[in-house]
């Protein structure tokens, strides 16, 4: 190989370690500096060359998830992740990869934001247009439509969290995962989001009046398809238990009794945590999924105690893991 592609080729390589790290639970940023480093010098020496450019802004990216997973502020990195996809951008506007590469960062920025309580739609969009673009590029891009219908999602969430109707938006998302299961069946990432679209459809339902049990029910055959296609894993399990959760809070909304789905639900969460017992996330939905149990209970002249007491050490569990 010439000497470019013996750079770009060690700064893959170095990328790709830093990528095993973090899979194991190492810090990976003494890596993907030195893979942007090999980046760096590639289009120093060819500033036309878009791969070079993308690959710096997925380093940068990479660099800055590592911080957030360390409490640091990720601002800095993903600046310049953006910065080095809107060169790779400009070089070749036809590149659809370094549109994807900008777009995965555009929606860690408003996640980010949306998790500091400042607006994300504009991130949120920016994310949706470089996708849609992708898209027209390359309309198999089966990545770009993945992160098109779940920067939709998110942007649904962000427009719920607002107080605006989110409905469309997550319908939009439903449409786009299903595009990408036509292309490519049984696809984890895009059936497990076509559940978590199909669930915060239904929620939306229930609270602006519309009928939500229709979306609970597709959600619950999306996650059972992925469980069934690609096995039990952590974050799917508990998806399916969400679901179900959220299912019972509308069936006591709706004057329901939803003893039996909380009961399912708080099955589902103990299946999570025992795939990943250090789950803060799960033991806290446990605990409210029991507090809710228990006011169900308590409604219909049942013993409620022991369900408030089991929601008490869930809750506690999860603080003793995660005091934020």
């Amino acid at each position: 190989p010439s000497y470019d592609q013996a750079v770009h080729e060690r700064g893959m390589a170095w990328h790709g370690l830093g990528e095993a790290e973090a899979d194991r639970g190492i810090d990976p940023r003494a890596s993907f500096a030195k893979a942007i480093a090999d980046f760096q010098r590639c289009v120093g020496h060819d500033p036309t060359g878009a791969a070079a450019w993308s690959n710096l802004g997925q380093a940068w990216r990479d660099v800055g998830d590592a911080g957030v997973e360390r409490g640091e502020d990720p601002q800095g990195p993903y600046a310049k992740s953006i910065e080095a996809c809107d060169h790779a951008v400009r070089v070749d506007p036809e590149r659809a990869g370094s549109l994807v590469c900008r777009a995965g960062t555009w929606f860690r920025i408003g996640e980010r934001e949306a998790d500091r309580g400042v607006d994300p739609l504009e991130s949120y969009g920016h994310a949706i247009e470089d996708c849609a673009e992708a898209i027209r590029i390359d309309a198999g891009a089966v990545d770009a439509r993945v992160g098109l219908a779940t920067a939709r999602m998110r942007l649904g969430e962000a427009k719920a969290g607002l107080g605006l109707d989110p409905r469309e938006t997550y319908r939009e998302a439903i449409e786009d995962f299903t595009l990408a299961l036509d292309r490519r069946p049984g696809l984890p990432i895009a059936l497990t989001g076509r559940a978590t679209a199909w669930r915060d459809l239904a929620e939306a339902e229930a609270t602006l009046g519309g009928d939500a049990m229709e979306g609970f029910r597709r959600s619950i055959a999306d996650f059972d398809a992925s469980l069934a296609a690609n096995g039990a894993s952590p974050t799917t399990t508990y998806g399916r238990a969400a679901c179900l959760h959220a299912r019972g809070k509308a069936e006591e909304a709706s004057g329901g009794d939803p003893r039996e789905t909380y009961a399912e639900a708080a099955a589902g969460f103990d299946r999570a945590l025992a795939l990943n017992p250090e789950d803060a996330s799960a033991f806290g939905a446990r605990g409210e999924t029991w507090f809710d149990w228990g006011n169900a209970d308590a409604a219909r002249g049942g013993d409620a105690a022991g369900r408030f007491e089991k929601a008490i050490r869930d809750c506690g569990q999860a603080l003793q893991r995660d005091p934020e």
